[in-house]
Formats: structure tokens, C-alpha cells, sequence
């Protein structure tokens, strides 16, 4: 029996291949309803349509502009991400388990030291499981406001600068409006960024969250006594560095667990994800490092770089394009180093 702590997209994905094939899954989820409270901005590449297509889109998405200083680009690329109604999705994952025979307990906060046996740790970011095991992530608060503004275009907005240097600040168009959020110790700010942006604060909804920019913990395999734990999604860190999306991430982990478990190779698992995304999330740790020193040299690459970026530019895999521009992303980095 496999149980899983936490009904987010890595736990649900992981026990809905487990339950699909024959294995008894307990899922474990905190929350009294699946994908309750909303922390996520929604934006998913359409690499999640290998996984499974979400019920409830709220946008199509065309491309992003990107500001830091003075500098601008304006990369397009017609439908090449979605926003997601994540609280919808996450219960479209929930009723996929669960017609798959998982047994999902809502309202039910557990502990690993409760369970025995193998257990799924997909406890999210403040994971105590994760915590418990030693295990360290670096993490910026996350704020951010629905609003009834418009904008032009089906365009994503990413704001490098005063606002919040730790990070960025961002600007998503939904079905009725924009979604607006910046990760920054400090979220104040972003009053001031939506007053500067649209004129006015109106905001009809509040979010509030954690954003993990750290890269993934050093160990996700534990075995004690009578407990073998996978890490797996969040409480992993198995998040973008450069963005801070994790659900293709999360659920690329979670069949990395369930192929692992199945094959009674539970240690197998850091392995297996590893091969999948490790490298990746590495070069985009440092990716990240390099934009937080000096965004301006990074929007500047992007220019000399753009028709290939939106020609062949990958949301998830980001190193695939440096690959393909190797020398022009040896320049970025000695702008942004010298």
C-alpha cells in the first residue's frame, strides 16, 4: 500500500498511476476541499496536455513582454501556455484518482510518523516531512491580486526591478481580468506596482503563497524502520528556479515515484527523476542567479536571441534553448558577471 501525503497535483498524479495499476493508495490531503486555497497563478505550459488536458481554461496565452530598467522584449508565440484554474484542476485530478480506486481523506492532517510502509511526501512547500528529514529549500513570500483591468493582448508581463529585486513582478491576463503578483520579501510594493501599471487598485481577489527558487533538496529517498519516503513535487523543490512553476515538474516527479514504487524499487526514484530533470533544474538555478544580478543583460540576450527563442523556446526545459544559442548565452554571461 502506498500512502500519500497531500492532494496536490504530485500526490494525485502519483496515486492515480499507482491505483491504475492495481496498487491500494491512500491519499491524505489537509485541506476540507481538494485545491483549497488557491496559492498558484495558474500559468501552465502546454506540456501539461501530455499529462492530462484541464477541464477549466481561463486563457490562452501568446507570448510574454519583459521589462527590467529600460530594457524590453516582446517575445510571441501563439498559444504557447494556458491559465489553469488550479483549485478545478486539482479536484479533476482528485475524481481521476478516485475512479481509479484511490481512497482520498479531505480534512485529514497526517503525519509520516504516523504511516508505515511507502509513503509520498507531496506535502507542498512548507512540507514537514521534508523538514524532518533535514532537508532545506530556499523560498520567497508570494503575494498577488485578481483585478477587473484589461489588457490588449493575450500577453504575459514580467517586471524585472525596484518592485521586487529578489525576483519579479508579474502581470496575467484571465478570463475576467488580470492577475497581478510579485515574490519579494517584502510584498508591499506591489500596491504601488498595480498603481503604477493600471492607475488604480481594485483588486476582487487576494492570493498569498511561497515561490521556491532554491532548486531541489540535496535527498528525496529516506529509508527508516518500517518507512521508505519519496519527496516528491514541492516538498522536493522539484520547482523552476527561474519562474517558480512546478506542476509539469511535480507531476514528471510523481511518475518518476510510482514507476519506482511499482517495480518495488523504491530507491530507485531519485534516479529516475534525476535523469528526467535534474541537469535542468541545476543550469536554471544558475540561470537565475545570473538574471538576479543584472535582468537588463538578460533582456538584452533575449533581444539578440529572439528569433529562436520564439521559434524553438521551451517553457519547462530552458536550457534546451541556451543549448541551441550557446555562444550569444556565453556573452549574457559575461555581461552579467563583468
Amino acid at each position: 500500500m502506498a500512502n500519500i501525503i497531500g492532494a496536490g497535483p504530485a500526490g494525485l498524479w502519483a496515486g492515480l498511476k499507482l491505483a491504475q495499476a492495481g496498487e491500494k493508495v491512500q491519499i491524505y490531503e489537509k485541506s476540507k476541499k481538494i485545491g483549497e486555497p488557491n496559492h498558484c497563478t495558474g500559468l501552465i505550459s502546454n506540456r501539461l496536455n501530455s499529462f492530462v488536458k484541464p477541464d477549466k481554461i481561463l486563457n490562452k496565452i501568446d507570448g510574454a513582454i519583459i521589462i527590467a530598467g529600460q530594457e524590453k522584449v516582446r517575445l510571441e508565440k501563439k498559444g504557447i501556455a494556458t491559465v489553469i484554474d488550479r483549485p478545478s484542476f486539482d479536484r479533476q485530478l482528485a475524481d481521476m484518482a478516485a475512479s481509479a480506486g484511490a481512497d482520498i481523506k479531505v480534512g485529514c492532517s497526517t503525519n509520516w510518523r504516523d504511516l508505515t510502509g511507502t509513503i509520498i511526501a507531496a506535502d507542498g512547500s512548507t512540507s514537514k516531512t521534508r523538514f524532518d528529514m533535514g532537508q532545506k529549500l530556499g523560498f520567497l513570500p508570494a503575494l498577488q491580486f485578481d483585478l477587473k483591468e484589461r489588457l490588449d493582448q493575450n500577453f504575459v508581463e514580467l517586471w524585472y526591478g525596484a518592485w521586487a529585486s529578489e525576483f519579479f513582478s508579474w502581470v496575467v491576463p484571465i478570463d475576467k481580468g488580470v492577475r497581478v503578483g510579485m515574490a519579494a520579501r517584502d510584498c508591499r510594493p506591489l500596491k504601488d506596482f498595480v498603481l503604477k501599471r493600471f492607475g488604480r487598485f481594485r483588486p476582487t481577489k487576494q492570493y498569498s503563497g511561497l515561490v521556491i527558487m532554491s532548486g531541489p533538496v540535496k535527498k528525496t529517498y529516506f529509508e527508516l524502520a518500517d518507512k521508505k519516503i519519496l519527496l516528491v513535487g514541492d516538498s522536493a523543490g522539484q520547482v523552476k528556479p527561474t519562474t517558480g512553476g512546478g506542476v509539469v515538474m511535480a507531476m514528471t516527479a510523481a511518475e518518476a515515484a510510482a514507476k519506482a514504487i511499482l517495480n518495488k524499487n523504491e530507491k530507485n526514484y531519485e534516479r529516475l527523476w534525476k535523469q528526467k530533470m535534474s541537469k535542468e533544474l541545476f543550469l536554471q538555478g544558475l540561470g537565475y542567479k545570473l538574471i538576479k544580478r543584472k535582468p537588463e543583460a538578460m533582456v538584452r540576450f533575449l533581444n539578440r536571441t529572439k528569433p529562436v527563442l520564439e521559434s524553438r523556446g521551451d517553457m519547462d526545459f530552458q536550457s534546451r534553448f541556451l543549448v541551441k544559442v550557446f555562444p550569444q548565452a556565453i556573452r549574457w554571461m559575461f555581461d552579467t558577471v563583468f
